[in-house]
């Protein structure tokens, strides 16, 4: 595909010459250099032209000094006089000319140049009302559409109407020796149709919608710089999980590697480095978007996967003796503690004995638990000498009274949105979440006996403030802080660095 400039003007009674100067279209030739020029006649001008055929001469004569272009002549149909400073008149005629034009030269590749000092002020300000909001992107070989600029000439000489031929005119031309078109320039005004679609990226991007921002960015391609359309493609792949993916890719190479570059996480939590793994600050980074945004029902919808890996590290960090992987495998069922039939490890028949007092105080009779469950018998039973944990109590029992507020929430609305067609706000979150309190307290909270069961897990659970995703998700914040180590002060803010970073390179 060859790279080709074209402009195209119309022409005006200052053409081809003015006071024995260039005339703006000769300018712009001399400035830009085209490949091709397109001119449009209005009726006037169209009279002019059959009549001395002044404006196809001198274009020749331009070409004969040794500046080579192509040119033709817009043939429009209309005979008849169009009222040409009318706007309405030429801005769809325009429009329309401009679309042939690239649609004539589809095979290259083009940037295409309007000069709005030509013809009437009507067709001036057509053209750059064009060249500042037309959407680039509808064409798929333009890569530039810019507005020409000609400052009219420092001459002495009266404008008067030529009756010269092309060659007098040629020959009595003060700027016969300004070959580069020195008082023609490009016009800097920024492409409002791009200024538009950039603002509407920005919104996207401010919900971390970066699926629909890359769309937009595409629209406008060869107006945004190439980084930004890396970043966007970045931002989809980690808000669908898929950061690995974006990385191996080519478009890497553009992002900053300090956004790449997660060092607090690791791809395995141990007991010696209790950092965050990867895919669950993934996870959670996706659910902090969701709780900013308020979508309720797919923050609620989300909880489970992130609190069954947040309650196994919190087991494993409060007594290490059960941070076992052969304990938390998935053929046991999803999000499970299980202790398998034919393990062996040192007070085996100690564990299985601890469990059974668990589960028999839990009210449990499978040999799994949920680890939504399991995590609570285990923490709230320290007392049995099987046990040591390394925090400290309250250290222990902030990690608890954190993990019961996550789990009530869960007990009370993720199975209902996840099974049922609802509606979710803060206030049923709230309501729903103090209903199920209530009703475990009921239970056994007047019978006298021993708390069992959901009734001793929740039997010092107390809250009072409407519950939303963005509260919610301060309690898992605050969770990660108690567990993994080497968390930044101020987690989960990857993507609006991300933002601030795709802001910068939109406007550049």
């Amino acid at each position: 595909m060859t790279h080709k400039k074209i402009l195209f003007t119309p022409v005006g009674t200052t053409d081809p010459t003015f006071k024995n100067s260039d005339g703006s279209i000769v300018q712009a030739i001399k400035q830009l250099k085209p490949d091709k020029v397109y001119l449009y006649l209005s009726y006037d001008m169209k009279v002019r032209e059959r009549k001395t055929n002044i404006v196809a001469d001198y274009l020749k004569l331009l070409n004969d000094s040794g500046i080579n272009f192509e040119y033709q002549f817009f043939k429009t149909g209309k005979l008849e006089n169009e009222n040409p400073q009318l706007f309405d008149n030429y801005y769809h005629e325009f429009n329309t000319l401009i679309t042939e034009i690239v649609q004539e030269n589809s095979s290259d590749e083009i940037e295409l140049y309007l000069n709005i000092s030509s013809g009437t002020p009507a067709m001036k300000s057509t053209l750059f009302l064009l060249a500042s909001s037309l959407n680039i992107g509808q064409f798929q070989n333009l890569k530039k559409l810019s507005a020409m600029q000609v400052n009219s000439p420092n001459s002495h000489h009266q404008v008067k109407i030529p009756t010269e031929t092309a060659q007098e005119l040629y020959d009595q031309n003060d700027d016969k020796t300004d070959v580069s078109g020195k008082r023609a320039y490009i016009s800097q005004t920024p492409n409002v149709s791009s200024y538009l679609t950039r603002r509407e990226i920005i919104k996207f991007i401010d919900t971390f919608d970066y699926n629909a921002a890359l769309k937009l960015a595409q629209s406008i391609r060869n107006s945004v710089n190439s980084e930004v359309i890396a970043l966007l493609m970045y931002g989809k792949d980690r808000r669908n999980l898929d950061l690995n993916k974006f990385i191996q890719s080519k478009q890497a190479n553009l992002v900053d590697k300090k956004l790449l570059s997660l060092k607090f996480t690791t791809t395995k939590t141990t007991l010696n480095s209790p950092k965050i793994s990867r895919d669950l600050y993934e996870y959670l980074l996706n659910l902090s978007a969701l709780a900013y945004n308020n979508d309720y029902l797919n923050f609620i919808r989300g909880l489970s996967p992130a609190l069954s890996v947040l309650f196994a590290d919190a087991l494993k960090l409060t007594y290490p003796y059960l941070a076992n992987e052969e304990f938390y495998k998935k053929d046991g069922g999803f999000g499970c503690f299980k202790i398998p039939e034919n393990i062996s490890f040192k007070e085996k028949d100690k564990l299985e004995a601890f469990r059974k007092k668990t589960k028999e105080n839990m009210g449990i009779t499978t040999k799994k638990l949920s680890l939504t469950n399991a995590a609570y018998p285990f923490l709230f039973y320290t007392a049995d000498s099987f046990f040591k944990s390394p925090l400290s109590t309250s250290e222990r029992n902030r990690i608890l009274r954190l993990l019961t507020f996550l789990r009530l929430i869960e007990d009370s609305s993720r199975n209902i949105v996840a099974h049922e067609i609802v509606a979710l706000s803060s206030a049923t979150i709230t309501q729903k979440a103090k209903h199920t309190l209530q009703k475990y307290k009921q239970e056994t909270g007047e019978s006298g006996e021993a708390l069992t069961g959901n009734a001793l897990i929740y039997k010092n659970t107390v809250f009072n403030k409407d519950i939303s995703p963005k509260s919610i998700f301060a309690v898992l914040k605050s969770l990660c802080r108690l567990i993994y180590s080497d968390i930044p002060e101020e987690p989960f803010e990857d993507y609006k660095q991300l933002n601030d970073h795709i802001k910068i390179k939109l406007d550049n």
